[in-house]
């Protein structure tokens, strides 16, 4: 599966070569190509799915597992300084807007509690965010932060999804409000270049070969 095939003039391919691994540029008219898009929980993130037989294609490099390798971490990385990012505002001043009984709904107890711990599980998925970029940009720290930044703002994002239709009671789930875009959102982004599961696997992976 691939974002935005459907619209893109050309693809890089990662394909076999004599030698290794290559990377080749296709045409997206190229005969044997077949670019289906795909219907997918997230419409604002539109895949397609990319199928080959006998395409002709362009040499133009190659790369070794290492490489793609880092490229899987860079990409993990910033999707999951996207999903920090639309992970709780929105939410929060819901609760501070919306009034119920004269008070603002944020003022109860309960919603207080839910918020709070909310807000620590994000804060923690964004410090390993945030160290994953420096990890990647430094070189340095360790070489599973990338998987353990997407595993943990994955799991961040959808609590905050659940809990933003939760907290906004029975409009939370209607076409009318925007929150199930942000839900769709989180849910397409957790399986994005790797479940959780996986990204906390393929970190056991790493410490087990570095042990």
């Amino acid at each position: 599966m691939v974002v935005d095939a459907h619209v893109a003039d050309l693809l890089v391919v990662v394909a076999r070569a004599n030698s290794g691994l290559g990377l080749y540029a296709v045409e997206s008219g190229a005969v044997g190509l077949e670019i289906e898009p795909l219907q997918v929980v997230d419409l604002t993130r539109k895949l397609s799915r990319v199928t080959f037989a006998d395409v002709p294609g362009r040499a133009i490099g190659e790369v070794d597992g290492e490489t793609l390798d880092r490229l899987w971490d860079l990409m993990s990385s910033a999707l999951a300084h996207e999903m920090i990012g639309g992970a709780f505002e929105t939410t929060v001043n819901y609760t501070k807007e919306r009034f119920q009984f004269g008070r603002p709904i944020g003022s109860f107890q309960a919603l207080k509690h839910r918020c709070a711990d909310l807000l620590l599980e994000i804060e923690i998925a964004r410090a390993l965010t945030y160290h994953s970029a420096r990890c990647l940009a430094t070189g340095e720290g360790e070489p599973y932060a990338a998987s353990m930044a997407k595993a943990a703002a994955a799991d961040a994002y959808m609590s905050a999804a659940r809990a933003g239709i939760q907290l906004r009671g029975g409009i939370g789930f209607t076409w009318e409000n925007d929150t199930h875009l942000w839900f769709k959102r989180a849910k397409g982004s957790e399986v994005l270049l790797g479940t959780p599961a996986i990204h906390r696997e393929r970190m056991m992976t790493i410490l087990e070969g570095a042990a």
